[in-house]
């Protein structure tokens, strides 16, 4: 029990419009047992990208400049302005860390995590540049969109 979260990257292949003209099947393996899918039913695949555990200073951020202050444990939709934006404040946090309550401040909440900040508040700050820094948010944003959802 607890805060989890999550930023998925969604391809979009949109194979069930003829116009791609996409042919065959993809060969899928789950528990051992091999599933034929039709490539061109498939519309997208879900990537994770970024796996939280309980950093509520993260899912703070989010809440406030995603999902217009609601924490509603649905998907939203992410911009790569608003990765950059978020990424960009944690690197700000993590070089002078007299910022972390202002730019960054923690959020208590029913199995949240610790909202002190302390070495585990720096290590998620550290966790997210490192996670932010793998994905390509200076490229462009066709064929894939970022999602942000959160479950406690």
């Amino acid at each position: 029990m607890g805060l989890d979260m999550f930023l998925t990257k969604k391809y979009y292949i949109g194979a069930q419009y003829d116009w791609n003209n996409v042919t065959g099947n993809v060969e899928i393996f789950m528990n051992g047992h091999k599933l034929n899918v039709k490539l061109a039913d498939i519309e997208s695949i879900d990537c994770e990208k970024v796996y939280w555990r309980k950093a509520n200073m993260i899912h703070k951020w989010f809440v406030d400049h995603v999902q217009e202050g609601t924490d509603d444990c649905k998907t939203h939709y992410v911009s790569l302005e608003h990765l950059r934006e978020l990424l960009k404040t944690c690197i700000l946090v993590r070089d002078d860390n007299e910022l972390a309550k202002t730019l960054l401040p923690t959020q208590d909440g029913f199995f949240f995590g610790d909202i002190q900040y302390n070495e585990e508040y720096f290590k998620n700050v550290e966790y997210t540049i490192k996670e932010l820094g793998k994905l390509n948010l200076m490229g462009e944003d066709f064929g894939y969109e970022y999602y942000y959802q959160s479950s406690w």
